[in-house]
């Protein structure tokens, strides 16, 4: 049989928040396509076994009579070629799997086998396997091929996988946590996070008001060890500080009027799991002496104890608002301590630092408050993105998922209208507007005049790549380039600005790449760069 030609392969263009079922089954069909494969399948790795479960298995291709749920990893004299993909972390081309001793085909009439390992964080997550009845199907551009698509939705494969985990271990309580979006900021701090979760170091989390520093913790403990065991929260500027030592530390019976009987701690709670303090900035300065005698020693003794102290095995995260630096300098918080919890700092970006995932990320939380709320809201009209795009957002994720969940209680409608968003949202004015007096323009004067800002700033971004800027906007490459056509703006002129970029040395270029795929569309990108005839 006459081998077929490989298909230009550009970024995968599907979104990265989706459940992990959906999301390795568009995964995979994309495989297929790329590597011109009839069958294929994607294994995860299973952190406690290292044993491989195949998650989703071809669209396409006659499975094996009884397929392995899982591969199994321990007695292996010689793995399969999934865990030599794992080992190796490349790429393994097998042109003839009988001849291989190491081949295990997943499905019937294999003959050639092309997998290649999807990592992330320096991790493999799983493996990406396509198989054909066609000897010598699969070639070194087939490989590239897969790698390419293994890397672009490795971060999604990861994130799918976190909220998954965190489903099962949630039950009934909640959805599990999923990031949406991503950002150079975000990137940032998803790559300390993850690779500060499986250690036992103390985590910093710094951000303002609302930016996700709790549920960052959540995620940390989740990619963590002691995953399995108690996550326990304390908000440090919600217990009054005469209230606040028991709470921590516990105490026993006649510690103090009210005191009838012995009361654990809650870091005796979290033994052998995870603490989070939250707001750590408003501890007291005898209590920063106790937390840090607490992380030191690894003991607590309860208030109005004699005895010995308790040991606790207990990972420490912590988060703030508040300037730490500033604190230090005037004498409220110590400075031993400080040291002590920044053993990995994660700064949590503010919402107006990455705007570009404003779409996707209101879309995600919209999704959520119409199943909650049982509404019919699909999607949000285009027109309702104008004010959440220029809106500031002093309360960040905080206050974006409040008037979300405010217009999807009030939409009545398939599409959430600015009608429904907060009037101050709505009414705000953009900067260097100005008196009322000024004259005014149009709405539709107001709206060509963002489209087109917009428009430059997304273009020049994406160095005039109008496909990958599509997906990122979240519209169909065709009536990007029609945007594109009726504002006059010159995609030439975004290239040369890359072409230029490269000329520099490393150190002074400044390209920013923003993806936020929120296209479902299977297609690859064409290759084609002029605007369609």
């Amino acid at each position: 049989m006459e081998s077929r030609p490989i298909p230009n392969v550009a970024k995968c263009p599907e979104p990265l928040e989706q459940p992990l079922p959906r999301l390795l089954e568009k995964v995979l069909a994309r495989a297929l396509l790329v590597t011109a494969s009839e069958s294929g399948a994607i294994l995860i790795v299973d952190e406690d076994t290292g044993d491989l479960a195949i998650e989703c298995s071809a669209l396409r291709g006659e499975l094996l009579a009884e397929p392995p749920p899982r591969l199994l990893l321990r007695g292996a004299r010689t793995p399969s070629i999934g865990f030599r993909t794992v080992d190796e972390r490349q790429p393994v081309l097998c042109e003839d799997v009988h001849l291989e001793r190491c081949a295990l085909p997943i499905f019937r009439d294999s003959h050639s086998h092309l997998s290649a390992p999807i990592v992330s964080g320096g991790r493999v997550l799983g493996v990406i396997a396509t198989e054909s009845p066609r000897a010598a199907a699969h070639g070194p551009e087939a490989a590239r091929a897969l790698e390419e698509l293994c890397a672009e939705v490795a971060v999604g494969v990861r994130r799918s996988l976190l909220q998954r985990d965190s489903s099962q271990r949630a039950g009934a309580r909640g959805r599990g946590i999923m990031f949406c979006g991503i950002s150079p900021a975000w990137e940032e701090a998803e790559r300390r996070m993850e690779r500060a979760a499986d250690t036992n170091a103390t985590v910093l989390l710094r951000g303002e008001s609302g930016t996700g520093k709790e549920l960052a913790a959540h995620a940390i403990h989740f990619m963590s060890r002691r995953a399995r065991s108690r996550f326990v929260v304390v908000n440090c500027g919600a217990i009054p500080d005469g209230l606040l030592e028991s709470e921590l530390f516990g105490h026993v019976r006649g510690a103090f009027t009210g005191a009838a009987t012995d009361r654990p701690g809650r870091f005796e709670e979290a033994d052998g799991g995870t603490f989070f303090l939250d707001e750590v900035g408003e501890l007291s300065l005898p209590l920063q002496v106790k937390l840090l005698r607490v992380l030191e020693s690894g003991e607590v003794r309860r208030v109005g104890a004699s005895g010995p102290q308790r040991r606790v095995d207990v990972r420490v995260i912590a988060a703030t608002n508040r300037p730490l630096e500033q604190m230090i300098r005037d004498g409220s918080f110590r400075e031993d301590l400080y040291y002590r919890l920044n053993v990995v700092s994660v700064r949590m970006p503010a919402l107006r630092e990455y705007r570009e995932a404003i779409p996707a990320i209101s879309r995600a939380m919209l999704r959520e408050f119409a199943h909650l709320h049982g509404r019919a809201v699909r999607d949000l009209d285009p027109e309702a993105l104008v004010p959440l795009l220029e809106h500031d957002f002093p309360g960040n994720l905080r206050e974006l998922r409040n008037l979300i969940e405010q217009a999807v209680v009030l939409e009545t409608s398939e599409l959430l209208r600015p009608a429904n968003l907060p009037e101050e949202v709505r009414s705000r004015r953009r900067p260097g507007e100005g008196d009322a007096n000024d004259a005014v323009p149009s709405y539709r004067e107001a709206v060509r005049e963002f489209e087109r800002g917009y428009l430059t700033d997304l273009l020049s971004r994406h160095h005039g790549d109008v496909p990958r800027a599509a997906v990122v906007a979240g519209v169909h490459r065709v009536q990007l380039y029609r945007m594109v056509r009726r504002h006059g703006l010159d995609l030439g002129g975004f290239r040369l600005e890359e072409a230029v970029a490269q000329t520099l040395p490393a150190s002074r270029r400044s390209a920013i790449v923003l993806t936020l795929p929120t296209s479902a569309a299977l297609l690859p990108h064409g290759a084609r760069r002029g605007l369609p005839d």
